[in-house]
């Protein structure tokens, strides 16, 4: 979503755009149920914009080696794929996961022409820090293969101050590196509201907290299911979770065994459908894992929810999030435990009109910093 977006702005400037995604659903797990393989175009509108699907290994939520598979397979058909398209003047790669940045490194060198390396989340560092990935020779090929990446780029590009600040820890040349946060659209930012949804007709009296994205181990959500439990006998709270993962299950489970009747999962939604339901929300949540990494992390679900006027409460170590959070007066950084949580949010609910207007100042923030077409406008002169 971020590069096609960011590529449709482009293209209106002469830009065009070769696109390989993968044919996977990665919140699912399955292919897309319209993938007919091995390679499928998908028609974008803009003759400027060509995008492609390959196959990649249904594994992803079949463990850590699962998900590995899934990243090999990916990028293995997404080089071939390349090969077949028309020579580029330049080849955009992203992780995660290295593999796919290999291959589009590959493909640059094959192609002869330059490599922007875009860097969206830290791999190795998140899975070791996750404690997903222990082998230490493989450990020690994974930050050599990062490293040699980010050196043999041309340039650059990633989303945080403190994704730079890490790589340049890691002996990489600052005036190659490029910060282009992720962004918001034009039409949530002015999103007026729609009827109410359905699913949440009996909630229509309560006051909401919504939490919407990824439902993995990643986004330690049994902090979210905590505070629930403790604000059980809360009749007027309600806890809504958009989205699905690897975790969804053990979450739901543990719901069921604890007979949390607050907690709502609602499953996948599309990116179009979910602000109908945040903005019934009275106040959002996002949570970072407890690792150090979380001090780096910029989620898109946080920008969502700055851009539809939401108040945040965010639940992390300081970082370059809490800094977004605390400039832009539309929440509160709290730390671990389902009890701070639980008890900000009995004051977000007694003192409802206050969080209204904090959330209005995201709004305000979002539109200045993150606006995707501005944030294109700077790709477009880091691709030239």
């Amino acid at each position: 979503m971020r590069h096609i977006e960011m590529f449709r702005h482009l293209a209106k400037d002469d830009h065009e755009f070769f696109i390989i995604g993968g044919a996977l659903n990665y919140l699912t797990g399955k292919l897309y149920p319209d993938f007919r393989g091995p390679v499928q175009e998908i028609d974008l509108g803009n003759p400027a914009l060509r995008f492609v699907r390959v196959h990649a290994a249904p594994t992803y939520r079949k463990g850590f080696a699962g998900r590995i598979w899934t990243y090999l397979t990916f990028a293995a058909n997404a080089l071939k794929a390349g090969l077949k398209a028309p020579k580029p003047d330049l080849v955009m790669t992203t992780s995660p996961s290295l593999f796919t940045a290999l291959s589009g490194y590959v493909l640059s060198r094959l192609k002869g022409v330059p490599c922007l390396f875009e860097i969206r989340d830290l791999w190795p560092r998140a899975p070791v820090e996750m404690g997903l990935l222990k082998n230490k020779a493989v450990i020690s090929f994974s930050y050599w293969l990062e490293k040699y990446l980010c050196q043999r780029a041309e340039k650059i590009v990633v989303i945080t101050q403190g994704y730079k600040d890490y790589l340049i820890s890691r002996g990489i040349r600052a005036e190659k590196i490029h910060i282009i946060p992720n962004g918001v659209d034009e039409w949530m930012l002015n999103y007026q509201g729609s009827p109410l949804p359905p699913e949440l007709a009996p909630l229509k009296e309560k006051f909401i907290v919504a939490y919407a994205g990824a439902i993995g181990k990643f986004n330690h959500l049994s902090e979210l299911i905590g505070a629930a439990e403790i604000l059980r006998d809360e009749k007027d709270i309600a806890f809504i979770l958009i989205g699905d993962g690897n975790d969804r299950e053990n979450l739901q489970r543990s719901c069921r065994e604890k007979n949390l009747e607050n907690v709502l999962f609602l499953g996948l939604k599309t990116r179009q459908e979910i602000p109908a339901f945040l903005q019934a929300a009275a106040l959002t949540v996002v949570i970072h894992p407890p690792i150090p990494l979380s001090r780096l992390l910029l989620q898109n679900k946080l920008l969502d929810c700055l851009a539809l006027g939401k108040f945040i409460l965010l639940v992390s170590e300081e970082g370059d999030t809490s800094k977004i959070i605390e400039e832009a007066g539309c929440g509160e950084r709290l730390p671990y435990g389902p009890e701070n949580l639980a008890g900000k949010i009995l004051w977000c609910r007694d003192h409802r009109d206050e969080c209204r207007m904090m959330g209005e100042r995201g709004r305000k923030y979002a539109r200045e910093h993150f606006l995707r077409k501005d944030l294109a406008g700077r790709l477009g002169e880091i691709l030239a």
